[in-house]
């Protein structure tokens, strides 16, 4: 009683991409019941891309809250979502997180591949970057803020491409208050937490400062 665990998952290159892995185990190792049936319950999924995550859980049952910033992605996760006919356990923000509620830019340089060598998120107001995408950014709260909406909410995911930091940051009152989420599954690449000017200790001093443990990293 009263202990919270979370996942900080495997490496992104090593063993796939997390977006891939993210349902299989959080339907098989974390949310069955003791009997092995799956408990329906409520999901965060920050980073949901076109919904490679949030519409196989959501075809188990679960209720997801998903955010996806870049403006056309989110619109394919929207279409993805009306296609498998998941829209009613669905609730699509197209928001990033963050601490404060801003318009963010993201420049990168090298080729527009994240697990490239030359790939690096940079200032975009540097003479060099390509303005990868422009979005709207805010606290989990502004969105996530109903008591009976919290009380639901059994695991947390995000899956940012570096921006860990941000979105925990952005997430911090949720993750550590009184309807936390009793599981937080991490995208924890340090090629890409690096590429994001974030060090990887970072995030794990964030989750163990809201009293999570690391049990699988």
């Amino acid at each position: 009683e009263g202990i919270y665990y979370d996942t900080v998952v495997k490496q992104v290159y090593l063993e796939g991409l997390l977006e891939l892995k993210a349902p299989e185990l959080i339907t098989n190792d974390l949310l069955k019941s003791s009997a092995g049936t799956i408990v329906p319950t409520s999901i965060v999924d920050i980073g949901a891309n076109v919904g490679q995550t949030v519409i196989p859980l959501a075809k188990d049952g679960h209720k997801v809250y998903s955010f996806e910033p870049v403006a056309s992605t989110c619109q394919k996760l929207k279409d993805n979502i009306e296609k498998e006919n998941v829209g009613k356990t669905v609730e699509v923000f197209c928001v990033g997180i963050d601490q404060k509620e801003a318009t963010k830019n993201f420049g990168y340089i090298g080729d527009l591949d994240p697990g490239s060598p030359g790939y690096k998120i940079v200032d975009p107001t540097n003479q060099v970057a390509h303005v990868m995408s422009t979005v709207k950014i805010a606290p989990v709260e502004k969105f996530l803020n109903d008591a009976n909406v919290l009380d639901r909410i059994q695991l947390f995911k995000t899956d940012t491409q570096g921006n860990e930091e941000a979105v925990l940051r952005g997430s911090y009152q949720l993750l550590s208050g009184p309807h936390r989420p009793r599981f937080v599954l991490i995208e924890y690449s340090h090629g890409l937490l690096m590429n994001a000017g974030t060090l990887p200790r970072k995030i794990l001093e964030i989750i163990y400062s809201a009293n999570y443990v690391c049990t699988h990293l």
